[in-house]
């Protein structure tokens, strides 16, 4: 419905200034391709082009049938005064542009246009340019806080103990398996670095044994302490002064 919408004159605002024409392509009495046919002038008039637009471009695996569908469109910018095309694009950068070169092994989002890979293949054939890139990014969203996160909330909402049971299985965990993994697969030298880790260590563990002494609970600072000792002791790495 929304592709429906935007290639209709009636309900594409685009259309107050852009012309646009469709066609479809048969081979052997059967559908073989689609293409449209975009004019607009404000961006022509921009960019100091006059160029037609071709978009909503897809076709079967025949050099043929594409190359007929973008001769369509170059002759009809012609008759326009036009003296050039580009694409894929839509009647504005709102719309779908560009044309998909690498990743068919992903999925592709609602904001991009999907293609098979032999759709660049042809383009190149016909003597058409990358004009530049478009990338995107996949970020994975993590399914669970870390484990002090989750401790300074539960201490916020007066679960020490909880908060307590959560760190210490963490630290008995990476104080046992990770560091045994570590003694067996390297030299252990006690450096400058070694030595460092084991102050910061201990120190972040006694700021928050003396609070449990004194105060009988954590408070969220506390714990984060043991975060800002960490960052120190990254910066001195990344810095080379250790």
């Amino acid at each position: 419905m929304d592709e429906k919408s935007t290639l209709s004159p009636k309900k594409n605002h685009a259309f107050e200034y852009c012309k646009a024409e469709y066609w479809l392509a048969y081979k052997d009495g059967k559908l073989a391709g689609r293409i449209a046919g975009i004019l607009n002038p404000k961006a022509n008039q921009r960019w100091g082009e006059d160029l037609v637009r071709f978009g909503w471009i897809d076709f079967i695996d025949d050099p043929e049938v594409s190359a007929k569908l973008i001769e369509t469109v170059s002759e009809w910018g012609r008759s326009q005064g036009m003296k050039g095309i580009h694409g894929p694009l839509g009647f504005t950068d709102m719309d779908n542009e560009g044309m998909m070169i690498e990743g068919f092994d992903q999925h592709c989002t609602l904001s991009s246009i999907y293609n098979y890979p032999y759709y660049p293949e042809h383009m190149v054939k016909m003597g058409f340019g990358k004009a530049t890139d478009w990338v995107q990014y996949e970020f994975e969203i993590p399914t669970e806080l870390p484990e002090k996160f989750n401790s300074v909330i539960w201490i916020n909402k007066g679960k020490d103990t909880l908060a307590i049971g959560n760190v210490t299985g963490a630290m008995v965990f990476q104080g046992s398996i990770i560091t045994a993994i570590g003694i067996m697969m390297t030299d252990w030298q006690l450096n400058t670095a070694a030595l460092l880790t084991v102050a910061l260590t201990f120190a972040s563990v006694g700021i928050a044994y003396l609070q449990i002494r004194i105060k009988k609970h954590l408070t969220p600072g506390t714990l984060l302490v043991g975060g800002v000792f960490y960052l120190a002791f990254l910066m001195l790495i990344l810095t080379g002064k250790i």
